[in-house]
């Protein structure tokens, strides 16, 4: 979690189990851009190099899907949405390096 002042600003979830997942990664409307969502993409790969883990999946936002290929990220399909029959959402994949 990333926090000004007591204001959340951003967080993420990230999920152990059979194939592990980047659940959420969280920046307020008003804090994109700032540089945010990449502290908290970096304390998430630091905090993953403590483990065994060497790839994880992403069932990104269509609007998050860039932010996450620029970090290194690359899609390998598309999943339906549970909130609009007509979305399609990327699947992506991580590797760490």
């Amino acid at each position: 979690m990333y926090e000004v002042a007591g204001n959340i600003k951003g967080y993420y979830h990230f999920r152990t189990n059979d194939e592990p997942e980047l659940v959420w990664l969280f920046v307020k409307p008003d804090s994109i851009g700032t540089g945010i969502g990449k502290l908290l993409w970096n304390h998430l790969l630091s905090t993953l190099k403590h483990t065994e883990i060497i790839s994880f999946v992403i069932k990104s936002d269509p609007n998050a899907e860039q932010f996450y290929l620029r970090l290194g990220a690359h899609r390998i399909g598309l999943k339906d949405s549970t909130v609009d029959s007509e979305m399609k959402l990327p699947v992506l994949k991580y590797v760490i390096v």
